[in-house]
């Protein structure tokens, strides 16, 4: 996914229509810590158990 924030949507239908069986896998994520905070609540969302979901964050 590229572009602003504005225009890219991170929650869990977004999330499901990019990768339909997303509950099913592994998600890695990396970036800043609100980045990653979100994705995190949208994998959430979308049915990925916690432990399948790997971040790292990082600041600029």
């Amino acid at each position: 996914m590229t572009g602003p924030r504005e225009a890219v949507r991170l929650d869990a239908p977004a999330l499901g229509t990019l990768v339909p069986d997303i509950a099913d896998r592994d998600v890695f994520i990396c970036g800043p810590d609100d980045f990653t905070r979100t994705v995190i609540a949208a994998a959430r969302d979308a049915g990925v158990p916690a432990r399948h979901i790997h971040h790292e964050d990082f600041a600029f």
